[in-house]
């Protein structure tokens, strides 16, 4: 019996090297059936060269296309997403590295999973420096279980909402059933462009069950993780809480009165902080806009 298929996809931008590891990481997974397709929006041609000269003559299965350098990442993962064949799906950024038998690990979640009630299988990851330096977890933290664990979607969606959405290190580290996602980047007919993952990833989640699995497959690289996010960093947290006050407004978890009081607390707190040394006009207006959003919901549920 043919497993099913697989489908990485990978976006890359002006390192050929990060690009180089990672691609090596992809094709060495023990589990057979795949596809790599890599969307790159370098400002040259060394990724192009790289997958074209050592890799795609071995290996059939990658595919490479081109976009301008200033297309933004959630609309290489649409294009990646709407070129995909496979049954399941593997966000990958660059630099990430897999653990050979990440895939083949993961995937016997969903093959055994006959009542196909599990939507995303999720591994640990840790960040790495290139001096080597690792830090299991999102910065630092400890795994969100230490055993292997079935999760209501619920569950995993709350804890997202409740921390912040970097908990997972990177989007690496989610295995996707393919028809979980109803649109990359999207959530309530909104698409975020920046925190296109959680969006994604809370979609995901709303339609079943997560299985979580405590070892350490995906390694993550901070200084590219850091590099992509300090320039958005205002923009970004506007996005997560935007999206935290649509989830909650639409209860798509299901949560209870003190639980939603609680998180609405956090949030709230967490906008008046930001206010505080947030000078942007624009920005301010946006964040006030959600606290009003918020105290409201406040308001109902009293």
């Amino acid at each position: 019996m043919q497993q099913p298929l697989v489908s990485f996809l990978m976006f890359t931008k002006d390192n050929p090297d990060y690009a180089d590891l990672t691609l090596k990481s992809i094709v060495l997974q023990t589990y057979d059936n795949i596809e790599v397709l890599i969307c790159d929006t370098s400002k040259d041609n060394h990724i192009e060269e790289l997958v074209n000269k050592q890799f795609k003559p071995h290996f059939s299965y990658i595919t490479y296309v081109r976009k301008e350098i200033d297309t933004s990442q959630v609309v290489q993962a649409q294009v990646l997403m709407n070129m995909a064949k496979g049954e399941y799906v593997n966000f990958v950024c660059n630099g990430d590295l897999l653990y050979p038998q990440r895939i083949e690990r993961l995937m016997k979640y969903f093959l055994e999973d006959n009542q196909r009630g599990i939507q995303v299988v999720m591994s640990n990851s840790a960040h790495f420096s290139n001096h080597g330096i690792v830090a299991e977890g999102t910065h630092g933290r400890k795994k969100l279980f230490l055993r292997e664990s079935v999760v209501e979607g619920r569950g995993i969606g709350m804890f997202i909402l409740s921390e912040s959405h970097r908990f997972l290190g990177t989007i690496t580290a989610a295995l996707f059933r393919k028809s979980a996602i109803f649109s990359v980047g999207e959530l309530h007919g909104h698409v975020y462009s920046l925190c296109w993952d959680l969006a994604t990833l809370l979609t995901a989640l709303r339609k079943g069950s997560t299985f979580y699995v405590p070892h350490t497959f995906v390694y993550s690289r901070d200084e590219e993780r850091v590099a992509a996010q300090e320039d958005n960093v205002w923009n970004e947290l506007i996005e997560e809480l935007e999206i935290s006050s649509e989830v909650m407004k639409k209860n798509d978890f299901n949560m209870n009165k003190e639980k939603t009081e609680e998180l609405v607390n956090v949030k709230v707190a967490q906008i008046e902080n930001a206010l505080k040394s947030m000078m942007d006009v624009q920005a301010r207006n946006r964040l006030m806009k959600i606290k009003g959003e918020m105290e409201s919901l406040l308001q109902e549920i009293r």
